[in-house]
């Protein structure tokens, strides 16, 4: 269960007890303690019934792990540094915002050469590498990916599109809309 929580929690001395670093997600299950939502998603992976969803052999295993680290990253750091900016959290500074962005786009384009013949990433059935790359996908299709960008990226689309329209997925994604419009800053840069 989450709890309800502001990112002022996370710098309270009660949180920073349990979580030194102060990153969310964080996940307590009696005395075991972890962050990072990879590692979380790793560890739940683990605990479940689908030990396949891990990787079936120490190949699949390793891919697995790859496509994680790419997301974790390239794509994410990427995409923060276009989006941040963008939408007024961070200093908006263009030439930094436009580097972020091509490097998002090389990173997309990467992803949708990997998936021009590919259901999934990994094998023929959802792994945790699925679950992590749909996750860091959702904010990227809605703030970036807008009508044009998902022309381009055909196979990253059709991807996304298939993997949420997948029964366990649609209660974390659910009421996901697409954006004709990607967003754009709105002051003086």
């Amino acid at each position: 269960t989450t709890p309800d929580f502001s990112l002022d929690d996370i710098k309270s001395p009660e949180y920073l007890s349990i979580f030194p670093t102060g990153k969310v997600p964080g996940l307590v299950n009696g005395d075991f303690k972890l962050f990072d939502s990879s590692a979380i998603l790793f560890y739940l992976a683990s605990k479940g019934n689908n030990p396949s969803i891990l990787g079936s052999t120490p190949e699949e295993s390793a891919l697995i792990l790859q496509f994680m680290l790419f997301s974790e990253a390239e794509l994410m750091p990427a995409y923060a540094g276009f989006f941040y900016p963008t939408a007024g959290y961070e200093p908006y500074a263009k030439p930094a915002v436009q580097a972020s962005e091509q490097r998002l786009v090389r990173f997309l384009t990467s992803l949708n050469n990997i998936l021009l013949d590919r259901t999934y990433l990994v094998g023929d059935r959802v792994t945790i590498a699925d679950v992590n790359m749909v996750c860091d996908l959702r904010p990227i299709f809605s703030s970036f990916m807008d009508t044009a960008t998902r022309k381009q990226f055909r196979n990253v689309t059709r991807y996304f599109t298939t993997m949420i329209g997948k029964k366990d997925f649609k209660p974390v994604l659910v009421d996901f809309e697409f954006i004709s419009e990607r967003i754009e800053y709105q002051g003086n840069p």
